[in-house]
């Protein structure tokens, strides 16, 4: 007969999968066809399916069985964060950071690096760039932060772009004028780089800035 103790070690790994994938009680009850009313006894902790029904759940979170029944203890903080009302676990993804850009001179930027970045999943990015040298402090971007760029072709007015200058990759804010364009810096050291009409064929905008990562040292 099941104890508690691995009736609630069950409901845990379940709750912690749900979250990380993202899935509702509502979700499983749809996908596979399971009672609304026993799923919630699954999660509370109050029942345990059968070994096969475990199985099911397992290759629908693609994850083997024994990640169901065992206790994982680097799980435990994460669990026990969610489980306090009022706090949702963050959902990650996974971000290839292809190289740098500088805050300051342009410079060139690489897709030869192999380090990857994770950030909460409601930013919705297409690359990662490493932030070099103080341009844009004042924005709060400061040297060696992660900026998770948006892929596009242009910005508006007062955005922060990712830019391309004849190959070298800078990150400034962008105003554009009747007859240029201006790429301001965020740090009054810094002189802005007029763009004109004669020059535009040598710059391209590779995507919007829409959040950046510091690390605490």
């Amino acid at each position: 007969m099941l104890d508690d103790k691995e009736r609630k070690i069950f409901a845990e790994n379940l709750n912690f999968y749900m979250n990380k994938f993202g899935k509702t009680q509502a979700d499983i009850v749809s996908d596979l066809g399971v009672n609304k009313s026993t799923i919630s006894t699954w999660c509370k902790g109050v029942k345990m399916p059968r070994m096969g029904t475990i199985q099911v759940l397992a290759n629908y979170f693609g994850v083997k069985k024994s990640d169901l029944v065992e206790q994982k203890e680097e799980y435990e903080k994460e669990l026990s964060l969610a489980d306090i009302p009022g706090i949702k676990a963050i959902q990650h993804r996974k971000y290839k950071v292809l190289g740098s850009i500088a805050c300051g001179e342009p410079s060139y930027a690489t897709e030869d690096f192999a380090e990857y970045v994770d950030i909460c999943s409601d930013v919705e990015a297409d690359f990662v760039l490493i932030a070099k040298g103080d341009s844009m402090i004042n924005a709060r971007i400061e040297d060696g932060d992660y900026v998770f760029i948006k892929a596009q072709p242009d910005v508006r007015n007062g955005q922060i772009a990712a830019v391309l200058i004849n190959d070298q990759a800078t990150l400034k804010r962008i105003y554009k004028k009747n007859d240029y364009v201006m790429l301001q810096a965020e740090n009054p050291r810094y002189e802005p780089i007029i763009i004109t009409k004669r020059d535009a064929d040598n710059v391209r905008i590779i995507g919007r800035a829409i959040a950046f990562q510091s690390n605490i040292s």
